[in-house]
């Protein structure tokens, strides 16, 4: 989703090896790693100079946005991480955020939450992937600092206007997985002698959801 060329910011970088890879692979020009853990940062190091990349990507030590300045680079990327400290990473240094040309996100929970935050703060979700990988369902956004200008559906909320437009084949799989688990805990609450009507209403409610995102796929 990196489609800038220019510098890659990746927040909370681990070892290093989204920036590494993505200079090696001519994705950017060049990248700055940051993570708030000395550990993983002083490992980072150590794969740069094993990748002799040392003139291209830099690291810093930092919580966060907080060691990144405005328009230092072209892309962030938050990868890998859950979606409340994503929002919060991007709350905390929104100005900053807002000057780079786009942020490459992957919210690893609470993505209804993340795109709600990123269309109250005037970013647009230009592109959205959804995939299964070794058994785990992973969300990949490419966000632009550019006002949404249609209203979203609560389904759009929910699952993902980018996914559900583009007839996703991962995500159909999931909502059909989802509506079988939400019929069957339905069906054994409705056995109990003592009915809780509340988590029952909630259940077809949010079948009901799952059914009107199952409806973009008509036609298929």
């Amino acid at each position: 989703f990196i489609e800038t060329g220019d510098t890659l910011v990746d927040i909370g970088c681990d070892h290093g090896y989204l920036c590494i890879y993505s200079v090696e692979n001519n994705i950017v020009k060049k990248a700055i790693g940051s993570d708030v853990r000395k550990g993983p940062l002083s490992k980072a190091k150590e794969n740069i100079i094993a990748h002799n990349l040392e003139d291209k990507i830099d690291t810093r030590l930092g919580n966060g946005l907080e060691k990144i300045k405005e328009n230092e680079g072209s892309a962030i990327a938050i990868a890998g991480m859950g979606g409340l400290l994503t929002i919060n990473i991007l709350e905390d240094n929104l100005k900053v955020a807002k000057t780079f040309k786009e942020l490459i996100l992957s919210p690893q929970s609470d993505i209804r939450q993340v795109r709600e935050f990123l269309l109250k703060n005037d970013f647009k979700i230009e592109k959205e992937d959804f995939i299964l990988d070794k058994g785990k369902y992973y969300n990949i956004f490419r966000v632009l600092y550019e006002k949404e200008p249609k209203a979203y559906k609560e389904v759009e909320l929910t699952f993902g206007r980018y996914l559900l437009e583009e007839k996703n084949k991962a995500l159909y799989d999931y909502l059909e997985r989802e509506e079988k688990k939400l019929d069957s805990i339905y069906k054994s609450l409705l056995k109990t002698e003592i009915k809780n009507q509340g988590r029952l209403e909630e259940l077809k409610e949010e079948v009901a959801l799952i059914q009107e995102a199952k409806s973009y796929y008509e036609g298929l």
